[in-house]
């Protein structure tokens, strides 16, 4: 910041006290000097030291009170100026601090904007990536035990981007409507194969509690399908953290513009991924602070325990979020959550 010079007002202010008082001083002079010579002119000057020593004496005696006067004044002056130069000099740093703090939070937030659309381009970058070709697909299908269920046929043999996002999200949806009711959960069972090569079957997933079944499939979902995507998931976790951990004022409107990148899929995938032990602790926090799933469309085949459980986790963050805070403004998710509640059914 360039050096301000003081203005000529500025120096006036300063200077003309101390012409005052030297004004003064030589007009008190003058006065006592005057009246002194107009009193005893008549002797003329005397060649006599003792009437010199009186002169001086008298000088003394009544100018010295006179200048100690004028001393005093000059210096209460001199004190104001100084007072006066402080408050300028300390509404100058003020100045001074306040734009340097402001682009202190301009650099920080310049800073803070590169890193986090570097962050969005390589999410971006990830979803691109994402491949799964005929084999993949095949033992993806396998290992969730769709065997049995029929599902669109993709006519190309390999798919990627957002085509694996799709392709996903329709397998997860046809293994969670086979299992995901208490009752095929309970009564299914999976033909294996034994050390001798005989088949025999196996109650599914009879060692897990009932009660966390969208849980123990999402598992194995995961089982079959986290080398394809878990660093897609990772990624957002991390890019979430990031907007949460900043200095930044408004971390709302950077979550919206990550948000606005999202399918329907994506989204339905992200739902079952916090649900479950694998995202539930850290991922699903940042997802209810930032409203995160506002646009995931409600559909009744979604387990009415997840949704409550999301709810219990809102209020465990924080007992003034709303119980639909996970989604946003979303009307119909606020009136859904209020019959779950009102409803005495099991769930």
């Amino acid at each position: 910041m360039p050096e301000q010079k003081p203005t000529e007002e500025d120096e006036k202010d300063i200077k003309t006290p101390f012409y005052g008082v030297i004004i003064t001083a030589i007009i008190l002079i003058t006065i006592v000097s005057s009246l002194y010579f107009y009193n005893f002119r008549e002797y003329g000057l005397s060649p006599q030291h003792e009437d010199w020593g009186t002169f001086g004496d008298f000088m003394g005696g009544t100018l010295n009170p006179l200048f100690a006067f004028l001393s005093l004044l000059a210096l209460l002056k001199t004190l104001q100026i100084q007072s006066q130069e402080l408050r300028a000099t300390r509404k100058e740093m003020n100045t001074s601090s306040t734009a340097l703090g402001e682009q202190s939070k301009s650099i920080k937030l310049q800073n803070f904007e590169n890193t986090f659309f570097n962050m969005v381009n390589l999410h971006n970058d990830i979803l691109k990536s994402l491949y799964l070709d005929k084999k993949s697909k095949k033992e993806i299908k396998t290992t969730i035990d769709l065997s049995n269920i029929s599902y669109t046929i993709h006519t190309v043999d390999s798919i990627n981007s957002k085509e694996t996002i799709t392709f996903l999200s329709d397998k997860l949806n046809l293994f969670f409507i086979k299992y995901n009711t208490l009752e095929c959960y309970k009564e299914n069972i999976k033909r294996t194969q034994n050390s001798f090569g005989e088949v025999e079957e196996v109650e599914i997933f009879n060692q897990y509690n009932q009660s966390n079944r969208t849980n123990d499939l999402y598992l194995k979902f995961h089982e079959a399908t986290h080398q394809f995507i878990s660093h897609y998931f990772r990624n957002m976790y991390q890019i979430l953290k990031y907007i949460k951990n900043s200095e930044i004022d408004d971390k709302k409107f950077y979550s919206n513009i990550f948000r606005a990148q999202f399918s329907q899929d994506e989204l339905k995938l992200l739902f079952y991924n916090c649900v479950s032990n694998i995202g539930n602790e850290k991922f699903l926090p940042l997802l209810i602070e930032f409203e995160f799933l506002e646009h995931l469309p409600f559909h009744k085949d979604i387990n009415k325990k997840d949704i409550m459980y999301c709810v219990e986790e809102t209020k465990e963050l924080d007992e003034e979020y709303s119980d639909s805070k996970l989604f946003g403004l979303s009307k119909h998710w606020e009136e859904q959550i209020i019959k779950i509640k009102s409803a005495h059914e099991p769930l």
